[in-house]
């Protein structure tokens, strides 16, 4: 795997397009990029058309009688600054130990690269060069789907730089402490974040990372809904990603765009842009992207109503995030692949593939996954008829929301709470 250099999704990393509702105009309050997972969404019943996206969500194919749909959550192509000052020409053994490091980086061996990047911490000298470290360190941490650990070495990391007076690495840290804040759905942190990092980008004549620091934001901005402000970012990024050369970057902003067209609705426009990020993920053995992608083709063909297409690429993405121990997304897959499942009306299935992604967000700490879990939980047991136990998981949905100041989602989930009440209120319960 190349590790990419900081810029959805995601994976984006993390990440989640999310919710449908009604018929066409696009009226999200949060959009879609978000890492990890479903999320509520409300969807007429379709027949055998793509529904266009409206809430923050795209296009699906509810095949069924259900009126209420969990929407898969795409992956956000995040990329990470990869910034490693001058360890390459450290004296030994700490360039030997970050050389093996980032060998084990680059296999998607994350634990152990961790190992190496600690030992080559105990041995280096310069406030500049632990800081470098300590960004590595964060990668493999977010990747590994440990977000509070990964804060707080991306924290360490601003730290040590601000301390040697290295703008370029202080620039890297405030944009993959964007990311991480991101992942979490606290939006507008994310933003700041990301804001102070393309100011720094701007003022050292860094268009790589102004790239990648415009291709971040454009995804805050998709998950808020602002379409147009989204892709006018990621349009600013792929130009100058293609400028550079940076393949890596090129990927992930053809990714983005692709979620982009998806929550408009231009399920073609998206697949033809997944599709592109996937060839040049192949192309530099970028495995992490090429889940990625995989699984977003399997979100758009969701949509498409090509349920057994849609199946085979999430389960080929859900494969590989296994392999590289991609737990975050491997949550998320399973999460979509619950959806697909939801869609065909196998609900035993769908209830199985949502509880193991709840419990994979539960052992990794990722709140906002476990709230969509416990909101497409909650759903599938309105669909059983269950309306004790709907209420139950999406209250617990709710409250997590709020609690982690995910204030879009915590709204839908009091509307869906709503919509039970006055269901049974009609009904005379």
């Amino acid at each position: 795997m190349h590790i990419p250099v900081l810029g959805l999704i995601g994976t984006a990393v993390r990440t989640l397009w999310d919710k449908l509702r009604g018929r066409p105009t696009v009226q999200a309050d949060r959009g879609s990029v978000a890492a990890g997972g479903d999320q509520t969404i409300n969807a007429p019943v379709a027949t055998g058309s793509s529904v266009v996206a409206t809430d923050q969500a795209a296009a699906m194919m509810a095949s069924g009688s259900g009126t209420n749909v969990y929407a898969p959550g795409a992956t956000i192509n995040n990329i990470y600054n990869v910034y490693i000052d001058g360890l390459n020409t450290a004296p030994t053994p700490t360039r030997d130990h970050f050389q093996e490091g980032q060998q084990l980086q680059e296999a998607d061996r994350h634990d152990a690269a961790i190992e190496e990047f600690q030992a080559a911490l105990a041995n280096t000298d310069t406030d500049s060069q632990r800081g470098a470290l300590h960004l590595l360190m964060g990668i493999s941490e977010d990747i590994l789907g440990r977000p509070a650990q990964a804060e707080g070495s991306f924290q360490d990391a601003f730290r040590l730089f601000k301390s040697a007076g290295d703008n370029k690495g202080q620039a890297s840290a405030l944009g993959n402490l964007g990311i991480v804040y991101g992942n979490r759905g606290e939006l507008d942190k994310a933003e700041e974040h990301h804001k102070q990092a393309l100011a720094i980008a701007k003022e050292i004549g860094d268009r790589l990372g102004q790239a990648k620091d415009l291709g971040n934001l454009g995804t805050v901005y998709g998950r808020r809904g602002a379409l147009d402000q989204a892709e006018e970012h990621l349009k600013q990024a792929l130009e100058l990603d293609r400028e550079s050369g940076s393949r890596e970057g090129e990927a992930a902003d053809l990714g983005n765009l692709g979620l982009i067209y998806r929550l408009r609705g231009e399920l073609d426009k998206a697949e033809e842009h997944h599709k592109q990020a996937l060839a040049i993920a192949k192309e530099i053995g970028d495995r992490l992207g090429e889940a990625s992608q995989l699984g977003n083709l399997g979100i758009v063909y969701t949509h498409q109503g090509k349920l057994d297409k849609a199946q085979n690429y999430l389960q080929q993405a859900l494969e590989i995030q296994r392999q590289i121990g991609d737990r975050l997304h491997e949550a998320n897959q399973l999460g979509n692949l619950g959806n697909v499942y939801r869609l065909r009306g196998d609900l035993d299935k769908a209830e199985q593939h949502y509880q193991q992604a709840l419990g994979i967000g539960r052992e990794i700490g990722d709140r906002l996954g476990e709230a969509n879990r416990l909101g497409s939980l909650g759903l599938l047991y309105r669909d059983r008829g269950d309306v004790a136990k709907a209420k139950d998981y999406l209250q617990k949905a709710q409250a997590i929301f709020e609690a982690i100041g995910a204030r879009p989602e915590a709204q839908k989930a009091r509307r869906q709470l709503g919509e039970l009440e006055r269901e049974q209120q009609e009904r005379g319960e």
